[in-house]
């Protein structure tokens, strides 16, 4: 009997955020020749495929100006690190993706396919898919589609979630596994909000066997839903944030043997390292298996527990906030000198209701 073995993993992004401007995962790629994927080589060599979410955009082009061009940006030819470490597959359904305009999003799209990575999750246009991409592995196809939901009310996301639902109902019988890569949640919170774990219910019963989740920083855990398997999110792969909590990371490795039915799955725990390399790491197997506990609990929770269980994930969500932008302002005033050609721009910078570092929308 043929059988496959597929890795997940969350948010790999080669370029750099604004706390880390000139010594993030990018400098260490350009002084060092740096290879992101040593320490999890093997582990992706033993699969058959491995998806990722690209949180970057990888070109040369770019619409914003310094400092801005330089961040969640990588050169095109880092597309090198990706192939090289056995990438296959990655999905472009994200909050940054577009960060430097359509044609930079077009050249990335072109330079990750002309290097053998298939790219899914968005049309040229950033419209949301209707028809999986198909990718063949072994004698299995998978069907995978991809959404980002990061900026979305509840209302837009239930209405997204079910043209979904239409889409998979319409494609189920074309692959042998139907993916669904979902970039949503809140960020900084070591479990999925109730809703998430609601719409991830409501994909599998529509004929997802795969809802992996990304966007939140954090691994939320895995667990199995009926015939399907829920990764709310896996959190960062290769980042170059320096909170533990957000450097602690996993490989989803998902078996498959004939059918559905005889899905496997298995979280290999990992943790980012100080280089921001993801590295095995087998003494955070108990705190992983926490998190898969909670998902557990969420999947099977009341409306009661589940309206506490959502209090408690927006309020640690907003904590982690004030925490990210406390760090920012320190990062920024102990090396003022690498920002100081573009403090004016800094300062003036909007993002979203307020200043870069103003308090944000939760999502």
């Amino acid at each position: 009997m043929h059988s496959i073995a597929i890795n997940f993993v969350g948010d790999v992004m080669l370029g750099e955020v604004f706390e880390n401007y000139k010594r993030g995962v990018l400098s260490k790629v350009k002084k060092e020749g740096f290879d992101p994927f040593a320490h999890c080589r093997s582990d992706f060599q033993s699969g058959n495929a491995t998806i990722a979410n690209l949180e970057c955009v990888l070109s040369d082009k770019t619409d914003q100006s310094a400092p801005f061009s330089e961040l969640l940006r990588a050169p095109a030819n880092c597309v090198k690190l990706l192939k090289a470490g056995g990438i296959s597959a990655v999905s472009l359904a994200n909050n940054h993706t577009h960060d430097h305009g359509e044609e930079a999003f077009q050249d990335m799209i072109d330079t990750l396919n002309q290097n053998g990575i298939c790219t899914f999750g968005s049309d040229l246009k950033g419209v949301s898919q209707d028809v999986p991409v198909s990718l063949d592995v072994g004698y299995f196809r998978l069907g995978l589609l991809a959404y980002n939901l990061a900026n979305l009310s509840l209302g837009g996301m239930e209405a997204l979630v079910g043209r979904v639902c239409q889409s998979t109902r319409r494609h189920r019988e074309r692959f042998h596994l139907l993916v669904v890569s979902m970039h949503w949640g809140l960020e900084y919170v070591d479990f999925p909000p109730p809703w998430v774990v609601q719409q991830g219910k409501r994909l599998i019963d529509n004929g997802v066997d795969v809802v992996y989740g990304h966007h939140s920083h954090r691994v939320q855990g895995v667990a199995r839903y009926r015939h399907g398997v829920i990764a709310p999110s896996l959190g960062n792969f290769v980042f170059d944030s320096r909170l533990y909590d957000n450097r602690i990371t996993g490989i989803l490795r998902l078996t498959l043997n004939g059918s559905r039915a005889e899905m496997g799955s298995e979280l290999l725990p990992y943790v980012i390292n100080r280089s921001f390399q993801p590295v095995p790491a087998p003494q955070l197997a108990g705190e992983l298996r926490r998190r898969t506990r909670i998902l557990e609990n969420l999947l099977k929770a009341d409306d009661r527990q589940c309206r506490l269980w959502t209090k408690r994930a927006v309020w640690n969500s907003g904590r982690g906030h004030l925490y990210n932008r406390i760090q920012m302002r320190v990062v920024f005033l102990l090396r003022i000198l690498r920002y100081r050609p573009h403090l004016w721009k800094i300062l003036t910078r909007k993002i979203t209701r307020g200043s870069l570092f103003g308090k944000p929308t939760l999502q």
